[in-house]
């Protein structure tokens, strides 16, 4: 879509579409996230913690907050370890909730501390920066044959997740904009509104505000 020429009939159409899609790509990028196991469906049951959040949403919050340099939520803790993948390195994190409450389907992961939510991070050698890698429902195994979720690839390093769905919801925004150049302004700022739940006032993403958004995801 976005290589149709704006002086081509279709340029509209296609921005439309090309909004379309970038607002399915934002929320699946969440969703295969947060989705440890890859259902299509978020593990709604499990809640050791007690806290009125999924159990699966609490460790992703955490693995955010690490990112962030921030401390995770009581009784989400998380072990870290140096792991390879196909050539390129990452900071692993077993992330673990620990509480009396129920889990009827616990995370397919597990070691001898018990089960885990595996959650990759990778540092960027010319900034330093980290960021959490998005990651598919399948298993990739590291350098010494344990498995982890395979991360997402692009342009020969692994995709951010915070910065993706920023772009993506931005995109979404500007192709409908380009599609429909007399759209109410209210629909415009509703879309806006909605970023801003999740990523705070200025509309843009960062590993905090999105750990502040999940963190307000709870079990109905």
């Amino acid at each position: 879509y976005n290589l149709v020429p704006s002086t081509s009939e279709l340029y509209r159409e296609a921005q439309f579409y090309l909004s379309l899609t970038e607002a399915m790509r934002s929320l699946s990028l969440m969703k295969v996230v947060i989705d440890i196991d890859g259902d299509g469906q978020l593990a709604t049951d499990c809640d050791v913690n007690q806290n009125g959040v999924p159990d699966d949403v609490d460790a992703t919050g955490c693995a955010l907050l690490y990112v962030a340099n921030q401390s995770c939520p009581n009784n989400v803790t998380y072990t870290v370890g140096n792991v390879t993948l196909s050539g390129l390195s990452y900071t692993g994190l077993k992330i673990r909730v620990t509480g009396s409450g129920q889990c009827p389907n616990p995370p397919s992961y597990s070691d001898l501390s018990g089960p885990y939510y595996p959650k990759l991070v990778y540092i960027d050698n010319t900034t330093g920066t980290k960021v959490l890698v998005t990651t598919t429902s399948e298993t990739c195994n590291d350098q010494n044959g344990q498995s982890w979720p395979c991360p997402v690839i692009e342009n020969n390093t692994p995709l951010d997740m915070v910065t993706a769905i920023d772009n993506a919801t931005d995109e979404m925004i500007n192709a409908l904009q380009d599609a429909l150049p007399g759209v109410d302004q209210d629909v415009v700022n509703s879309l806006n509104e909605i970023k801003q739940e999740a990523c705070g006032a200025d509309g843009v993403c960062t590993s905090q505000d999105l750990a502040n958004y999940l963190d307000n995801i709870t079990i109905q």
